[in-house]
């Protein structure tokens, strides 16, 4: 339905590792939907924080950051 525009193609090859989200709305669409997103992950839950950790973890260069 969108097309990405050229000039956006060049900006995100050009930003390697980085996060790019790509969504099936136009930009205001996504940022309600982001705004209306209510997280599932409270800092007091330390089980289900553990986890999260845990699976994320391995895929973060903390020397890079």
């Amino acid at each position: 339905k969108y097309q990405i525009a050229d000039e956006v193609k060049d900006m995100i090859d050009g930003l390697e590792g980085a996060p790019i989200m790509v969504v099936d709305f136009s930009t205001h669409q996504a940022m309600q939907k982001i705004h209306e997103f209510t997280p599932k992950l409270n800092i007091d839950d330390r089980n289900r924080v553990g986890k999260a950790v845990e699976h994320y973890e391995p895929y973060i260069d903390f020397d890079e950051l």
